[in-house]
């Protein structure tokens, strides 16, 4: 709903449910002066609202990325050697 920042009327007023699945969409636009380019940063998470604890609030429903996962193309990984492109994935 990136085109009603004003807010929703009516289905945007409605009460959070506790103990119910949420979806946030996050959005940045960070300016590369490198690449003279503003490059966006999509990202939808999922939350769970619960009001029945003594700690009201969101809480995230999966645990937070703690290690990337890089992909190298067929011809970035051609110049690796045998050893170190074992097509194991490694901690960063």
């Amino acid at each position: 709903m990136t085109n009603l920042q004003n807010g929703v009327p009516i289905l945007g007023d409605l009460l959070l449910l506790s103990h119910t699945y949420y979806s946030i969409e996050l959005l940045v636009n960070h300016f590369v002066p490198e690449w003279n380019v503003t490059l966006s940063f999509p990202l939808e998470e999922d939350v769970i609202w619960d009001s029945s604890s003594d700690e009201e609030g969101w809480k995230w429903a999966f645990a937070r990325q703690e290690k990337f996962h890089l992909v190298r193309s067929l011809s970035s990984s051609s110049s690796l050697s045998t050893h170190e492109n074992d097509g194991k994935m490694r901690d960063l």
